[in-house]
This record gives C-alpha cells, structure tokens and sequence, in this order.
C-alpha cells in the first residue's frame, strides 16, 4: 500500500525494516506496516495518507482558496497593478534609440533640419 506522510517524514523504521519514499514521496509499504501506521493521528489529524485520501485533501484545499474572497482580490490586484505597469521602460528606451539612430542615418549630413522621412522597415537580427 502507498502511503504519503503528512509531517514530511525521511524514513521510517518498523520492527528494524527501513522503508524510504519514492521519488513523488510515497511509501511503498507491506499492508500490515500500512495499516498500523495509517492509523496514527495527533489531536485527531491523520500523519499519513493514502493517494485518494491525499488528493482529495489537496482538491478541499484549493477550492477552499478559491473560495476565500481575500484570495480572489490578490489576485485581482496583481492583475491589475500588472496592467497598469505598461511595458517595460527600458524596452521602450531602447526602441526610441533605435528610431532615433534610423532617423538620424537616414538624413544627409550636409541635409536641413526637417521632418525626417519616414524609414522602409527594416529586419532585426
């Protein structure tokens, strides 16, 4: 039986048996090691879990988020104080240098100072 601890548990020893967790955290552990250990619980709250049990906790947890007004208006906030941000100053800067630097090679030396023509778009390595 797999078994995921809740409390972040390395390893567990039973009866002198070593058992570790797989690479996504779970114990495989003997049925009767599962049974026993499955049952302990402080204050009420379970410290190991089975798959189902796990993933039906996880599925209460993240719709109890959702739920939460407070969270929703996080999210909201950044979304908006994202929009409101633009795009990023440094990028423009550099896009306004390199117009001005076309414009500017564009225009003869010994030319007057008019509105500049307007550049054939050019592509960028």
């Amino acid at each position: 039986m797999r078994l995921h601890s809740r409390t972040g548990c390395a390893a567990l020893v039973h009866n002198g048996q070593r058992y570790v967790p797989g690479d996504d955290g779970a114990f495989e552990l003997p049925d009767h090691v599962a049974r026993e250990v499955h049952s302990f619980h402080v204050s009420k709250v379970p410290l190991w879990e089975t798959d189902v049990e796990r993933q039906q906790r996880m599925i209460r947890e993240e719709t109890d988020r959702r739920r939460d007004p407070s969270a929703q208006y996080e999210i909201l906030d950044r979304i908006m104080k994202a929009s409101e941000r633009g795009p990023d100053p440094a990028d423009e800067i550099a896009a306004l240098k390199a117009r001005l630097a076309e414009l500017e090679a564009d225009r003869a030396p010994d030319a007057p100072r008019t509105a500049p023509r307007r550049a054939a778009a050019k592509p960028k390595d």
